[in-house]
């Protein structure tokens, strides 16, 4: 068997890096928005370093990739902008911050498929351009906010009169009582909660997926959301207003004795993260969710239907 050519040789350990690069990553966090950004970022380049052992290009000038240099530049200064944000660790974050951070993915994410593609293209010239054209395609193919949409509808009853059940689930301090990740919720200012009221939530957050320690990672996130509309024993509508568009609604109707209570969500999934594959973890996660709505309505019902005594 024929020796390999230094090229080829330099080639080699390219992809092998890479690859274990990306390997590492998903063990590390397995997801699909880590599964995405590793395909984006590694998978062409990998593929051309491999094809370029068994099949090797006449390098082009190494001066290529001097252009690779800002972009570095911009990506390192990003990511190490975000570390410092996140700094000293905080257990529980707000949504808002969280939102502005993920704007860090746009600048780093980019700037890397570029360095990385100026690099390749000393090697496989055309797989530097292909690397370039589908990253951009996946940043086009996510800006119809059509395809950016996600809704769920639930209907369950309830053995109890709508009144109280109304009652119940219009008080946000209720709320943690039958969600299943949910700390702590209040409204603000406190009160009974009226068009225009903000209920502050604390949910939990997890990490399917994660080995390993969470380190920057906050273990809850709080997240402000407003009533939009209430009416008194039938309807109860909100909307957060600290990230993406996402609206709730909580409606019941009387059926002797019995309450049907209907839930609805619309969400506009942000561009951002769409873009590392949020709404393919939506559309994927649905069966889950589901079950945990199931979850939720079975608490509901054990607490409305089986009240415990007062006192």
């Amino acid at each position: 068997m024929a020796e390999l050519s230094t090229v080829q040789l330099i080639a080699g350990w390219f992809a092998i890096l890479l690859l274990a690069v990306a390997i590492i990553g998903i063990i590390r966090l397995s997801s699909i928005p880590m599964v995405v950004l590793t395909a984006s970022l590694l998978g062409i380049p990998i593929v051309a370093f491999a094809t370029d052992v068994l099949s090797p290009q006449p390098l082009r000038s190494f001066e290529v990739t001097y252009l690779a240099a800002p972009f570095v530049g911009i990506a390192l200064t990003a990511i190490v902008a975000s570390v410092v944000t996140s700094l000293p660790r905080r257990r529980t974050r707000s949504f808002a911050s969280m939102h502005r951070r993920t704007l860090i993915t746009l600048v780093v994410w980019p700037s890397m498929v570029l360095a990385i593609s100026a690099f390749v293209f000393v090697f496989e010239p055309a797989f530097a351009l292909v690397n370039v054209a589908a990253n951009a395609a996946w940043f086009i193919v996510w800006i119809p906010r059509a395809l950016r949409k996600h809704q769920t509808l639930t209907t369950f009853e309830v053995a109890a009169p709508r009144e109280r059940v109304f009652a119940f689930v219009s008080e946000p301090s209720n709320w943690p009582r039958y969600n299943l990740d949910l700390e702590s919720s209040a409204a603000r200012p406190s009160g009974p909660i009226a068009v225009g009221t903000e209920i502050v939530a604390r949910r939990r957050l997890e990490y399917p997926g994660l080995r390993g320690p969470r380190m920057l990672l906050p273990a809850a996130v709080e997240s402000v959301e407003v009533v939009t509309r209430l009416e008194p024993g039938r309807l109860l509508a909100t909307r957060r207003v600290d990230g993406p568009d996402a609206s709730a609604w909580i409606e019941m109707d009387e059926l002797e004795g019995r309450t049907r209570v209907t839930t609805r969500s619309e969400i506009l999934v942000g561009y951002r993260y769409a873009v590392v594959g949020a709404r393919l973890s939506l559309l994927k996660n649905r069966g889950q969710q589901l079950a945990k709505s199931r979850t939720v309505q079975e608490r509901l019902r054990s607490l409305l239907e089986n009240p415990l005594p007062a006192g």
